[in-house]
């Protein structure tokens, strides 16, 4: 029996009505979550921002839904690109798959191990969300 191959051309049509679906609902997610950060938006920026966090989240190994709309809020308060930004490093290397504690190997795990120290942090007044920053 032939093994069935997808090559990347025949994923990519495929991947894209999901994809445009799944955009709706992470801008909906956003409407309902976020709207004072929405607001500041527009649409266009909106886009932008989902399409981007999408991109990210599959760079940290997120691939369930729910995890890519935490994902999303999480980018909503606290920007993009943590990599980037000095004050979000750490939260750049939490999410890394090279996270130096091993029991959060995985995308998902590391995602609820960083959700929880930004909540921790958060109760301390150690880091703020970007309209406090």
């Amino acid at each position: 029996m032939l093994p069935f191959v997808i090559r990347a051309e025949q994923m990519r049509t495929l991947r894209a009505p999901f994809l445009a679906g799944f955009v709706d609902d992470a801008r909906q997610h956003a409407q309902r979550r976020h709207p004072d950060v929405v607001a500041t938006m527009g649409d266009d920026g909106l886009d932008t921002h989902v399409r981007d966090a999408i991109a990210e989240a599959v760079n940290y190994d997120l691939v369930s839904k729910r995890d890519v709309l935490r994902y999303l809020s999480l980018t909503l308060t606290f920007g993009l690109r943590w990599r980037d930004s000095p004050d979000r490093r750490w939260m750049h290397e939490a999410m890394s798959a090279g996270a130096p504690t091993p029991s959060v190997r995985g995308g998902s795990a590391r995602l609820h191990a960083l959700y929880r120290e930004v909540l921790a942090r958060l109760s301390r007044n150690e880091i703020a969300d970007r309209a406090g920053a």
